[in-house]
């Protein structure tokens, strides 16, 4: 079998951590803190660049051979990648709206915790129904057949060292960032 399921599901541990980091922000804000914006914009940026980039084509890849294998799974598919489009867009729209004044501090919070809560959800989904059904279902063939689709990719945070755009994010993330 193929390492592509274990890859992106490294992936998602590695993002429910930035996500942690994130949400942490939003706590800040709720008590009063004040935001590391600059961090904040990192985390974002990392979204938009790792996961809306190379991770989610890699999952539609992958969910292209599961609806071939299982066409019961269809639907739930179609709603798996509308939902990395909607999560894109999301990202997009929370780091311009970052760069805007307008927000105020608990609204900032809300609508943090309601991106962290929609990835975790959608997450969830991928690990708990998706990615097993995978396992079971997908021969070497069509492992194979996903890696050619999507060259691989190195993670710019996680896979060794992080690079020089992201080490202020990492640091953070290493000492349980906030």
């Amino acid at each position: 079998m193929s390492n592509t399921l274990d890859k992106l599901h490294i992936d998602h541990r590695n993002q429910a951590k930035l996500l942690q980091m994130v949400e942490r922000q939003a706590e800040g804000v709720r008590r009063g803190e004040e935001l590391d914006l600059p961090l904040l914009q990192l985390a974002l940026q990392y979204f938009q660049n790792y996961p809306d980039l190379l991770h989610h084509p890699k999952e539609d890849a992958l969910y292209e051979r599961l609806v071939a294998r299982d066409e019961s799974v269809a639907q739930q598919i179609t709603n798996i990648r509308q939902d990395h489009l909607r999560l894109a867009a999301e990202t997009d729209a929370i780091a311009d709206e970052l760069s805007r004044p307008y927000l105020t501090p608990l609204d900032l919070a809300g609508r943090l915790q309601r991106f962290v809560d929609h990835y975790r959800s959608h997450m969830t989904i991928e690990e708990a129904e998706l990615f097993p059904r995978a396992r079971t279902l997908l021969d070497a063939e069509d492992w194979a057949h996903v890696e050619a689709e999507i060259a691989p990719a190195v993670d710019p945070l996680f896979d060794g060292a992080a690079s020089s755009q992201y080490q202020r994010l990492f640091t953070a993330l290493v000492r349980g960032g906030s």
